[in-house]
């Protein structure tokens, strides 16, 4: 017996590996392995209405031959095939048994291979610095450093108060005897502001200017009102296209995977029958 065999679980779930390597160009069809016969374009086995074919075959050997690292012998060649036998059968019992519908991580694993095989071919064309200055261009808010802010914050248990404050600062006078909300005396992202007021008072902050204050910001808790002042602000800055270049290749690989998809999507929905009847029946429920 063979010393050194992968044990048949391994073999089967890790048989992509060696599939992979294949892809590379580790081992093209009709590749002559030694001691054997170059298998070219025929079939290796057939099993049921299924056919493994040679070239599969090649590719199950590179896989075994890469973790092996020895001779390939007749007895592991069969052995090898034995495992795309066996894999075969599991194969067309998991359909037989419809686990792509029914199983949920055999559903997930099985989308996900087609997205990953859709957005790979999608973003194998590497776009040339012509297409990202386009691309940059057309989005320089997204890569611009966005504004930052300098604020004071006050808690106050009243609206009533909350409007007195602020009629105070708008005159320039300050805010004694409030509970200020801790922040840093710094210029701050959105992103940091967000952490410490909420995304309500940061929604508020981003039509200000330098001196303005806010109007009073119920808080969720219900307990009291924030009261907002923008002691500075500074504008977005919008980046040379050399020093974000990498991050423009990602945003663009990102929107072209998108655009794939999207487009297989509407492809697959004109080429079947779709009918809602959960929404027509919704509808129905809702008609006068």
């Amino acid at each position: 017996m063979m010393a050194n065999r992968l044990p048949v679980v391994l073999f089967i779930t890790g048989l992509g590996l060696g599939l992979a390597l294949a892809a590379f160009g580790l081992l093209a069809p009709g590749v002559e392995w030694p001691g054997g016969r170059s298998q070219g374009n025929d079939v290796a086995a057939s099993v049921g209405a299924g056919k493994i074919s040679s070239a599969d075959y090649n590719r199950a050997l590179v896989a075994f031959a890469a973790d092996t690292r020895r001779q390939i012998t007749p007895e592991d060649r069969a052995w090898v095939l034995e495992r795309l036998i066996e894999e075969e059968l599991l194969l067309a019992r998991a359909i037989e048994l419809d686990l792509p519908r029914t199983n949920r991580p055999t559903r997930a694993a099985l989308m996900r291979a087609l997205m990953e095989s859709l957005i790979a071919e999608a973003t194998a064309a590497e776009p040339d610095d012509a297409q990202l200055r386009d691309y940059f261009d057309a989005h320089q808010t997204y890569f611009a450093t966005p504004p930052r802010y300098r604020v004071q914050a006050y808690k106050t248990a009243h609206e009533a108060q909350a409007i007195s404050l602020a009629g105070q600062l708008r005159q320039g006078r300050p805010g004694g005897g409030v509970p200020l909300v801790h922040i840093p005396d710094a210029l701050l992202p959105p992103a940091k502001l967000r952490d410490y007021l909420g995304p309500g008072a940061l929604a508020a902050i981003e039509h200000l200017t330098a001196g303005d204050v806010s109007a009073p910001l119920p808080q969720k808790s219900g307990e009291g009102f924030l009261l907002v002042h923008v002691l500075e602000r500074t504008g977005a800055v919008a980046p040379a296209f050399e020093d974000v270049r990498e991050k423009v290749a990602a945003a663009y690989a990102n929107r072209k995977s998108d655009e794939a998809l999207r487009d297989y999507l509407t492809w697959l929905k004109g080429e079947v029958r779709i009918r809602r009847p959960a929404l027509e029946d919704e509808r129905g429920a809702g008609a006068p």
